[in-house]
Formats: structure tokens, sequence, C-alpha cells
């Protein structure tokens, strides 16, 4: 009977615990799903739009560059983006099926101020929540989901009377750091809000400075806009900027596998996929074979922030590191 009763217990605190993360995940996608609905100025059958954006890049040493972004939207393959940071220019169209891009280089961070003006990059997938809580955000009741533990959790934060996004923090695709954004001044452009100026910090410095300059429906761009510019190159692939996944949860074995003599790193292919998980693992170097099943072993758990291609998740490939350690 005493273990019939144990054999109770234990059922309901899994059914229960499997119940409460059933309604995180609900909770999660509604809050990520009224995000988009109140700001996706990007979803089909939208109107057409220009915007300008002005940034500020700010460099490790306190030195800044500033510039503009500017975009003309019509649909999501009929678009323009250019970008103009220093030195550095870039021109991408989209027009009838064909992409073309001028500018080997993209500014530095354009990729960033491009995401945090397109809401279409939440998705419930890549937001499974661990933890679900009130917050305060820049003196606002904000309601949070968390996707990670310490120390590098991933989260979002949305405005509990409002439902817009507040603040997001993921991890920096430059140097693996967390990169807190803010979201502020939502304004009125059409049946949408939009949020006009953006901050984004890492390790309490300040990286990303940007404030929308304009907003405007543009029912009938000028052609010329989607005309090739000369020396631009057609191309078959994404020309949206096409940052390496990042890894929002992961985790490297913490001893060395039984037969390793010492610690080292082991250097991996990876595919990953638009779910973000990683296929078609092969080993690329590796300071002791030893190392090597238990480095697979971790990196088929990691979890991704898969590549983007114009709004859409995408595969790709790439490298990943495990490093093992000696104690």
């Amino acid at each position: 009977m005493r273990h019939k009763v144990l054999f109770l217990l234990v059922a309901l605190l899994l059914t229960s615990t499997a119940f409460g993360s059933d309604k995180r995940d609900e909770e999660a996608a509604a809050l990520i799903a009224r995000a988009k609905q109140l700001s996706d100025i990007r979803a089909e059958g939208a109107p057409a739009f220009r915007l300008k954006i002005g940034l500020k890049t700010i460099k490790d040493d306190g030195s800044a560059s500033e510039g503009e972004y500017t975009e003309v939207w019509v649909s999501r393959t009929k678009w323009r983006r250019e970008a103009v940071v220093g030195d550095l220019r870039r021109i991408q169209i989209a027009s009838e099926g064909r992409h073309w891009v001028l500018g080997a280089v993209t500014p530095r961070h354009v990729g960033d101020v491009y995401r945090l003006s397109d809401i279409r990059n939440l998705r419930p997938d890549d937001w499974k929540p661990r933890k679900l809580e009130n917050r305060e955000v820049n003196g606002i009741g904000a309601r949070c989901l968390e996707t990670a533990s310490s120390p590098n959790p991933s989260a979002a934060c949305f405005d509990k009377t409002t439902g817009v996004l507040i603040s997001e923090t993921t991890l920096s695709h430059v140097a693996r750091a967390q990169m807190v954004c803010s979201y502020a001044d939502y304004e009125k452009f059409g049946d949408r809000v939009f949020a006009r100026s953006y901050a984004c910090y890492t390790d309490g410095h300040k990286k990303i400075e940007a404030r929308v300059l304009e907003l405007t429906v543009d029912p009938t761009p000028d052609p010329a806009l989607f005309v090739p510019p000369d020396g631009a190159e057609e191309s078959e692939s994404c020309l949206a900027p096409k940052e390496v996944p990042i890894p929002l949860r992961w985790e490297s074995p913490s001893r060395l596998p039984r037969g390793a003599k010492h610690g080292g790193t082991v250097v991996m292919s990876v595919v990953v996929g638009i779910d973000g998980k990683s296929y078609n693992l092969r080993i690329v170097s590796s300071t002791d074979a030893a190392l090597d099943q238990a480095a697979m072993d971790s990196v088929k758990n990691w979890r991704f922030n898969p590549a983007m291609c114009d709004g859409e998740p995408t595969e790709i490939a790439m490298q990943v590191e495990v490093g093992f350690r000696s104690f």
C-alpha cells in the first residue's frame, strides 16, 4: 500500500509539472502573438512603407560611428534596404523573385538594428520558457518570460498594460556576451504601434543607439528604387544579414570522459536547422580522440536561435567548439 501511495504521489507531481509547463508555453505564445499583432508592420497585407532609422554604434574603446538605415518595403518579396555607417555603404534589393547586393561588408550592428525593427523575429518555438514572472522594467510593470538558467538567461518582457515588447535579452553574436535591448517611445502607425527608439547594452556598456527618423505609408514607391545600381551583384542566397546562429541553450561537459588524458578543444561542423537543432555533426579537429563522442553528445542537445533570411528561419552550416578542462 505504501508503494502504491508513493507511486500516486509521484504520478500526481509529474502530471502537475507537465501541466504547469504547458500553461507557461501557452502564456508565452500568447504574449508573443499579441506583441506581433500590435507591432508587426511587415505582416502579410500590411501597407507599403518607408522607414528611416538613425543609428550609432559604440566600440569597446568608446569610439562611435553614426549612420542611417533606410528601408522601402512593399511585400516580403519586394523591398530595398540601404545602410550607410561611416565609409561603409550596403544596398540590398529584392524584386520579382531576384536579389541584388551592392557592398561586400555589412556595417557593424546594422543586422541588429534591422532585427530590432522586425518583430517577426520573435517566434514561440525560440522562447520556450523556464520561468514566467512579473518584473519592473525601466519603471514599467512587465510580464517576462525567461528561457535559460543562469548565468546566461534569454528573456523577453512585455508591457503588462499594452502588451508591447519593451525589453529583450539575448546572447550577442559578436562575443557571446549578453546583449540587453530596450524598446521605447511607441507611436501609432495605421492600426499598429511601433517602437521609435532602441538601445542595446553588453556588460552595462551601450553598444547600439537607434531612433526612427521617418516611418510613413508609401503605397507607390518610385520604381527606380528597385532597379539594381551599377556594380550590384545578383545573388541566389539570402540578402538579409545572415548572422551566425546564437546558442540559446548549451552545456559543455563538466568533466573529462573516461580514457581522456588531458583537456582540450573539439571543433565540430554542424548544420543548424530552422528548428534551432543541430544536425549532420562532424568532427573537424580534436586534441584527443577520447573527447570526440562526449563533444558530439553535448552538441546534439544544444539549441540555437536559427539564422534568418528575409525574416524567416533558414538552415545554415557552421562550426562550434566544445572545450574540456582538466581539474
